[in-house]
């Protein structure tokens, strides 16, 4: 989706426009900052606060080829359920 297109859906939400535009600017802004850690592979001059910290190592959790269902915590093998945690420890890696 782009920037129109999210826009607008937020707006079929009744989200004001002020807001949803704020949002996805904030939105836009850090996933430029966890492009450019990538690209340049460094952490940049100026630290990340705690929130986009925790958003950068969800949207990596995400891509756990072990969790099925990482929104609620269920995963191949978790079977604790939406309040439990569960963590591959590579043991078919290698």
């Amino acid at each position: 989706m782009d920037h129109d297109e999210l826009l607008s859906s937020l707006s079929k939400l009744q989200i004001p426009k002020t807001h949803a535009s704020v949002g996805l600017s904030n939105l836009i802004a850090s996933n430029k900052q966890y492009r450019s850690l990538f690209l340049n592979r460094r952490l940049p001059d100026t630290g990340w606060s705690d929130v986009q910290i925790q958003h950068l190592l969800f949207t990596l959790s995400t891509l756990d080829t072990n969790n099925e269902d990482p929104i609620r915590g269920g995963g191949a093998g978790g079977g604790f359920g939406a309040t439990g945690r569960w963590t591959g420890v590579g043991e078919r890696e290698g």
